[in-house]
């Protein structure tokens, strides 16, 4: 995070730009959790869009705070234990690395993406009437940045993602399988910054595929595995065996992401932020 982040005046505003409408939500609901929830949210969007160019860990710790809120407003008691901190450590690895998907991506490729995820969790997850407007805003995401050749800010791809992973919890909670099933329907989302860091292929070739036919080859693959982990672990009989498929065809499309290209898109600011900082440290004979 930046210094600027941390004056009392930005605290404040932050404070304030959470607090308001989860008070709102929670007066209008009678709802605390839905109120925690929101608030999660809120900082989430926040926290992400204000660590944007930041590295991985940093971003990952900036979204800890938004985790535990969203988390903890499930609204409905966590019947596996570890649904929880399974569920704050997708939305913290999300803020690294679906943000970075986000930015690597074609504009619209990561909205895409994220709807095949959220049919991978309705196909597993038992309680899914929250799903509807959720895909719908992706989709409508999805289009408005394929035609105007835009992003959204990350914050808001961050906070889809928490809203994604607060369904599986909220809906898979009463079966193990279901909650690993979802939530490795994420799948590229989350895996496509490894497979970038990667050192295959090498640098692009002439006669290398275009970048529109890497990009279906990797959609392909992601729809694969959201199809496979959703309708075989998320309806296994018992969580081992819905951890041991979903670890197997998640490493299958980590090689196969890998192997497709996804090292050829472009770079994100903050990657090229901490090259160049790298660089001009090796560079310094005094550094």
């Amino acid at each position: 995070m930046t210094r600027a982040a941390l004056t009392p005046a930005a605290i404040a505003r932050t404070a304030v730009l959470c607090l308001a409408p989860a008070l709102a939500a929670q007066s209008v609901t009678r709802n605390a959790a839905f109120g925690r929830l929101v608030a999660g949210i809120a900082l989430l969007v926040i926290l992400t869009n204000t660590t944007t160019q930041q590295r991985p860990k940093i971003r990952m710790a900036a979204a800890l705070p938004g985790a535990l809120l969203v988390a903890s407003g499930v609204g409905v008691p966590l019947l596996q234990r570890w649904a929880a901190p399974l569920t704050v450590a997708v939305i913290m690895v999300a803020a690294a690395t679906a943000t970075t998907t986000h930015q690597r991506l074609p504009p619209g490729a990561a909205w895409a993406l994220l709807l095949v995820t959220l049919g991978g969790i309705y196909a597993c997850v038992p309680e899914t009437g929250q799903m509807g407007p959720l895909a719908a805003a992706a989709a409508l995401l999805a289009v408005y940045e394929a035609a105007t050749h835009s992003r959204i800010q990350e914050g808001v791809m961050a906070a889809a993602i928490a809203m994604a992973a607060w369904s599986v919890a909220y809906g898979g909670t009463y079966r193990g399988s279901a909650l690993i099933g979802g939530f490795s329907s994420f799948g590229v989302l989350l895996l496509f910054p490894a497979a970038a860091a990667l050192p295959y292929p090498r640098p692009i070739r002439p006669n290398a595929p275009r970048p529109t036919l890497r990009l279906f080859v990797i959609a392909v693959l992601h729809v694969a595995a959201a199809l496979v982990v959703s309708r075989t672990a998320g309806l296994a009989h018992s969580t081992g065996m819905a951890l041991a498929i979903a670890a197997i065809v998640l490493t299958l499309l980590l090689i196969g992401t890998t192997v497709a290209g996804a090292r050829q898109f472009g770079s994100t600011d903050a990657d090229s932020v901490s090259g160049a900082t790298e660089r001009k440290g090796r560079m310094d004979p005094n550094g």
